[in-house]
């Protein structure tokens, strides 16, 4: 194997979905899952920024408009919840 393709598949190896359950004060709960890795975890780092100071907004998969200010709580879990499929 060629050096690149290792370095690939090493870097392939390392990266996990966590999925965050924000849960707002009208009852809804948004699933956001977020691709990490090792060396790279800036996506994990801002979401949890945004819900920590309930900064911005965020449109789910069904035109749903989700304001983090109305953030209750929160949960990041290494598998999905059944109820959100798949």
């Amino acid at each position: 194997m060629k050096k690149k393709t290792i370095k690939k598949l090493l870097k392939q190896q390392n990266q996990r979905t966590e999925y965050f359950y924000i849960q707002f004060s009208d009852g809804r709960t948004l699933e956001v899952p977020v691709q990490v890795s090792s060396s790279n975890t800036a996506a994990h780092d801002d979401l949890v920024d945004r819900i920590a100071h309930k900064t911005g907004t965020m449109t789910g998969q069904n035109g749903q408009v989700f304001d983090f200010k109305k953030i209750i709580h929160y949960d990041v879990e290494d598998t999905r919840r059944a109820e959100f499929g798949q």
